[in-house]
């Protein structure tokens, strides 16, 4: 069974969010991510301990498939020095 997974939210200067599934539904694949047209966000995949640089995008980034689980998700870090507006959609897939 799938259903769509969407977020909209603030993150303040330097903060991270980490997007990723619960334990009732286990495996995510995000689609897009949207920041404001001229905020920075660094893009990571990692298990929490570990996090491997995806990219730095500036505006939105779209047409991805980042697979995200219970073990492995995405972090966005903010890195501008204010707070930025950002978002992301995708589905659940378990």
């Amino acid at each position: 069974m799938t259903s769509t997974i969407a977020y909209a939210g603030q993150l303040t200067a330097g903060a991270s969010a980490t997007i990723g599934p619960t334990t009732d539904n286990g495996q995510w694949i995000i689609h897009n991510v949207y920041t404001d047209d001229t905020k920075s966000v660094k893009v990571e995949y990692g298990d929490g301990t570990y996090w491997v640089h995806v990219a730095t995008i500036t505006g939105s980034m779209m047409a991805f498939y980042f697979h995200a689980t219970t073990t492995y998700k995405i972090r966005l870090t903010n890195m501008e020095g204010s707070t930025i507006q950002y978002g992301y959609d995708g589905m659940s897939v378990v």
